[in-house]
């Protein structure tokens, strides 16, 4: 015991609670803790992580919510992350070539007088392919339209073919569901009839699109 008298305060303090852990349980090694608990058990993870493979496109605020689920913005997307289920943001577009730049100046001076009485009834609309993949390059195509400070649906993109771009049936079908009634609802809204504007892509500009 000449050794454990030489030993400092805190030294001797870790022997006799070394001690004293084995008197009381029988074992020398640490034991496991636990932590602080997690916010979701096995069910609401199993809950959310379906819901989220279901419809990849909803919010995830919007899904906390549906489920009633406690537990922070931050705590759902550790959950998904563990189960490889991450975000996407798109990748970059490149710049456009020198003949739309130039079509695009040539509208702006022919337009240019018009003021912004006139364009509040205008509805302008566009496609737009989002990258949700970088490995497999998985994407997903939107329509959008709007006018004034009108906003109308968003509609994901699917043509009969299971391709992933849009083509000109796929468009024909999006104006006839979805652009007439949102022109309806615009001239309840304003009095007034609207003017659909294109961008000239080549889907706008098939015979099947203008008949």
């Amino acid at each position: 015991m000449s050794h454990y008298t030489e030993l400092s305060p805190q030294e001797k303090g870790k022997i006799l609670a070394f001690i004293d852990k084995y008197k009381k349980t029988g074992k020398t090694e640490n034991l496991s803790h636990s932590g602080q608990p997690s916010a979701l058990n096995d069910n609401e993870k199993n809950a959310l992580i379906n819901e989220v493979t279901k419809n990849r496109h909803e919010p995830l605020h919007e899904v906390i919510n549906k489920l009633k689920l406690s537990c922070s913005l931050t705590t759902a997307k550790q959950t998904l992350y563990d189960a490889e289920i991450h975000s996407h943001i798109a990748t970059k577009k490149p710049f456009i070539s020198k003949r739309h730049a130039s079509a695009c100046i040539s509208w702006c001076e022919k337009y240019k007088e018009k003021t912004a009485r006139n364009w509040v009834q205008v509805i302008f609309s566009d496609e737009s392919s989002i990258e949700i993949g970088k490995h497999d390059q998985k994407s997903v195509m939107v329509w959008e339209c709007f006018v004034g400070g009108i906003k109308g649906p968003l509609i994901f993109c699917e043509n009969k073919e299971g391709n992933e771009k849009i083509n000109s049936n796929t468009y024909v079908r999006i104006l006839n569901k979805h652009l007439h009634p949102f022109h309806h609802t615009v001239c309840e809204l304003t009095g007034k009839a609207a003017t659909f504007q294109q961008n000239n892509a080549s889907i706008h500009t098939t015979k099947i699109t203008k008949d």
